[in-house]
């Protein structure tokens, strides 16, 4: 029958009969002078001592060095100061080794340089807030234009008041309502898609804003996902994943911020004076506002992004913040067993 695998009296984690120290809790294991190093040409290597190493342990071997892997180091309860007794193993009753006081801290300055799931979880979590965020965006206005006005007639003074709201997700809604007087107009709601209206150039640059926001969305929520479950290689796919997201959500309230007062001038009567098609953010009343109003006529106007453009913006924050708790320094090595390597 074959022997029993030898197990660390420490963590029961299998070892290899030549090796000093445990692999995965970093436990010496013997007494006996290190052996001198020996290259590998196939395995990877420990950086302090050459050895071939098990890159699924968080120690090397031969030196107990902590590896660069990446991995969170196994630190049992019991080993906070320095002791000595006896262990009874499968060889019998030995000595157990002092534990010096600097392999303690090895281990913790182990542990900050390699964070672990902790890390991983916060940037998963930014990056969901910011994904969320951006799904709500595109439910609400991406700007508004509001309009109040009014005079005084026979029968007396009446008011005019009208918005508009564009949304990005091809819907547009616009009411003008009028009071105070028998004359005054119907009231109008007018709502529905771009196309059903003469807000053909607007619809584009809407749909333009959509497509950059769901795709940002759609890049966001798979390095999320990836942040949350990866290490390694699959790691650096969230960070570059991210960055992604982050430049089509970036690039969306810019188009928007850049495009909106030329597309709105393309589409406005000539002659109708300052207003969204002269800048992005505006206000203007009475006759700064450049329309030919009836004498006594008083007339206000504001204009500028809405809800929907700041939470784009503020998608953001999370955004750059789960991408820069994503970004994992330090080396990463091919996980081989060296457990039937002959070292």
């Amino acid at each position: 029958m074959p022997d029993e695998p030898l197990l660390c009296p420490q963590c029961q984690a299998q070892v290899h009969p030549d090796w000093p120290f445990c692999s995965h809790c970093g436990w010496r294991l013997d007494q006996s002078p290190s052996p001198s190093p020996r290259p590998s040409p196939v395995f990877p290597v420990c950086d302090n001592c050459g050895a071939a190493v098990d890159t699924t342990g968080a120690f090397c071997w031969r030196c107990g060095v902590p590896l660069s892997t990446g991995r969170e180091p196994f630190i049992p309860a019991n080993v906070v100061t320095p002791s000595r007794g006896t262990q009874t193993t499968q060889q019998g009753t030995v000595e157990v080794a002092t534990v010096p006081e600097e392999r303690i801290e090895i281990a913790t300055a182990a542990r900050q340089r390699y964070p672990g799931a902790g890390r991983s979880a916060a940037a998963g979590g930014l990056l969901f807030l910011g994904i969320a965020l951006l799904v709500v965006s595109l439910l609400v206005g991406w700007y508004a234009v509001s309009v109040t006005g009014g005079g005084t007639t026979s029968e007396g003074p009446y008011t005019v008041n009208g918005s508009s709201t564009y949304y990005p997700l091809n819907y547009y809604s616009g009411t003008i309502t009028c009071s105070g007087i028998s004359s005054c107009f119907p009231n109008e709601t007018n709502s529905g898609p771009y196309t059903q209206g003469t807000f053909n150039s607007i619809g584009t640059l809407y749909d333009t804003v959509a497509i950059l926001v769901i795709g940002g969305a759609i890049v966001g929520f798979t390095a999320a996902t990836l942040a949350l479950s990866s290490r390694g290689r699959g790691s650096r796919w969230a960070t570059g994943l991210a960055l992604v997201a982050i430049l089509l959500v970036a690039v969306a309230p810019t188009i928007l911020f850049v495009g909106q007062p030329a597309v709105v001038s393309s589409q406005a009567p000539k002659g109708s004076g300052v207003g969204p098609q002269s800048s992005f953010f505006g206000s203007c009343s009475g006759t700064g506002c450049n329309y030919p109003l009836p004498q006594g006529t008083t007339f206000s106007a504001s204009w500028g992004p809405s809800t929907g453009w700041y939470l784009a913006l503020g998608a953001l924050v999370p955004l750059i913040a789960g991408l820069l708790l994503s970004r994992k320094k330090g080396s990463r090595q091919t996980e081989t067993s060296v457990y039937n390597s002959g070292y």
